[in-house]
């Protein structure tokens, strides 16, 4: 497996902690599926908890300074973006939102993640 370049290790530091349901990574990533778990990121992931230390997500580098995160909210359903990290420019350092779907059932998530993961 690849490791983490700087940038999407700092990407992935600066999302680790998020608010959001706890949840088994491992059934999480089960949903997304294997084959688009190695197109995303071929992978590499990382889990997200929220402030107890629960596991509450996913995310999956994705290359050029982006990752997509999967997150289980409170309504039971997935919240699905695309970030990147800036690394130039007066925002340098800064992590943005790229596209979100909010919502999504787990039978929905092979397909969202590979989606999101798609920016070119």
């Amino acid at each position: 497996m690849a490791k983490l370049t700087t940038a999407e290790a700092r990407l992935i530091q600066a999302r680790l902690r998020q608010d959001g349901r706890a949840c088994d990574p491992m059934t999480t990533l089960a949903q997304i599926g294997g084959l688009t778990l190695m197109s995303v990121s071929g992978g590499r992931w990382a889990e997200i908890t929220n402030h107890y230390g629960e596991p509450v997500g996913v995310i999956l580098p994705c290359g050029e300074n982006r990752a997509v995160e999967v997150v289980l909210n409170w309504a039971d359903l997935y919240d699905i973006r695309r970030i990147r990290l800036v690394v130039s420019g007066s925002k340098r350092g800064e992590v943005v939102v790229e596209q979100e779907h909010t919502d999504v059932y787990c039978d929905g998530l092979y397909d969202l993640v590979y989606t999101t993961a798609c920016w070119k």
